[in-house]
Order: C-alpha cells, then sequence, then structure tokens
C-alpha cells in the first residue's frame, strides 16, 4: 500500500497508520507516557517517512509498512507544553514548547540545540525557507 493511501491519525498517545478507503488500522504505534502532555502528538511527513513526536521522543515511522525506523529522545521543555514540528527535505526542526529548539538531520543525529535560555518562554512557531508552521497552543 503506498503512503498516499494510509490515512495517519494520532491520537492521545497512539499513532495509527489506517486504509483510507476501508479505514482498516494497518499498524499503531504508543508513545510510551508519564504525564498528560505526553499524551499530544505533532506529526509531519516527508515522502513515505512519518515524523511523530511526544513531549520527549521524535520518531520516524514507515508510513506504508508502520516500521519504526529511528527514534530519539528530545530535550524536555521546562514546562509541559506541546511542541512544534518541522520537516525539510535534510533535517528536522523540533520547537519543544516553551524552550528549546533543536535540529536533526533526516536520520534522527542532533545537529544543533539552542535552549533559549535568555528569552521568555512562550509557544514556538518555525520557519525554513518557503515552509511555516504556527505555534498553535494557547497562551501561556
Amino acid at each position: 500500500m503506498s503512503e498516499t493511501n494510509v490515512l495517519v491519525v494520532a491520537m492521545r498517545n497512539r499513532v495509527l497508520g489506517m486504509n483510507a478507503a476501508t479505514g482498516a488500522r494497518l499498524w499503531q504505534f504508543t508513545f510510551p507516557t508519564e504525564g498528560f502532555m505526553e499524551k499530544i502528538v505533532r506529526l509531519a511527513i516527508a515522502g513515505d517517512t512519518l515524523y511523530a513526536v511526544n513531549w520527549r521522543l521524535l520518531v520516524c515511522i514507515h508510513i506504508p509498512t508502520g516500521q519504526v525506523v529511528g527514534q530519539v529522545e528530545t530535550a524536555r521543555p521546562p514546562l509541559y507544553t506541546p511542541g512544534t514540528l518541522l520537516v525539510t527535505p535534510d533535517r528536522i526542526v523540533l520547537g519543544s514548547g516553551a524552550g528549546p529548539v533543536q535540529c536533526f538531520s533526516r536520520e534522527g543525529q542532533l545537529l544543533w540545540q539552542d535552549d533559549f535560555a535568555d528569552v521568555e518562554y512562550g509557544q514556538v512557531a518555525l520557519a525554513l525557507g518557503d515552509q511555516v508552521v504556527q505555534a498553535d497552543a494557547q497562551p501561556m
């Protein structure tokens, strides 16, 4: 099944792949959780790869099969806030809610991180080239 025929649904701490034509569940990934905010999942797609992130874990999933092809722990923000996820052809940028911004290679290697310790906490919006991801959580 091609990635265009797989509907991806994120709900609570789960990410599910479903057949878009029939609604049949094809695969499921469950994030480990400790608290409420870890049940919020952000999604981005590039080609046949799904990037899913919660408060502390970034996971790369092959959409047609549901196979996890990589995962990495992310910097935990100082407040439980959902992150912002931007995927480009060569990098993944994660604005972890009210705090650090991290840049990873598409293979999951941390390229750089800025904790913005000198900036007042706030929701993170990201833009690179012609891609923009707005902060969508309630103001703190």
